[in-house]
């Protein structure tokens, strides 16, 4: 638990977000991405770059994962999107994803259909945005416009911030015996 609490801790710091929001936000998703098992904190890392990419908060991303998880939820949702996107999107295979990964296909997809989400007339980013689980078309086009560089660059650097503190608390610890 101390160890997880300073991964994140660090990995928090990279992304420039406090440590206190940024444990708060896995407490309050800790439940959910439990059955993720030992990807539960990498699952968590790649949401909180996503909800920091993005602007939209970490509890939300993991709802809209969650809008496939059963059968009935995943069938309903995806036949909606291909409907609209007419796309080819695999219940079973989103239903076989990490939230994280979940969350990137449902953009990565969306984005290689329509492109700009801004371009689609409003009722069918309307249908998207809640066929998708977003609160408000905004909120799903800063999403669904998110580059995956984008993503990436913030995990990468606060991946990279979080080993440089891990390197100067193991520094600390090892002269922690000789003060």
């Amino acid at each position: 638990a101390a160890n997880m609490t300073m991964e994140l801790a660090t990995f928090a710091d990279g992304l420039g977000v406090t440590s206190g929001k940024m444990m708060s936000d896995f407490q309050a998703v800790s439940g959910t991405l439990a059955m993720q098992g030992k990807d539960m904190v990498k699952t968590f890392k790649n949401i909180a770059a996503q909800a920091k990419a993005t602007g939209i908060e970490v509890s939300q991303l993991v709802t809209i994962a969650q809008r496939f998880n059963t059968f009935s939820d995943a069938a309903d949702n995806v036949a909606k999107l291909n409907a609209v996107l007419g796309t080819q999107m695999s219940t079973i295979e989103l239903m076989g994803m990490r939230q994280d990964e979940r969350i990137d296909h449902l953009r990565d997809q969306v984005q290689m259909t329509v492109g700009d989400f801004n371009d689609l007339d409003m009722y069918t980013q309307q249908f998207i945005a809640n066929a998708m689980g977003f609160k408000d078309v905004g909120e799903a086009g800063r999403f669904l416009n998110m580059s995956a560089k984008e993503q990436d660059e913030f995990r990468l650097r606060a991946e990279e911030s979080a080993k440089t503190q891990e390197q100067i608390a193991e520094i600390t610890q090892d002269f922690l015996p000789i003060m």
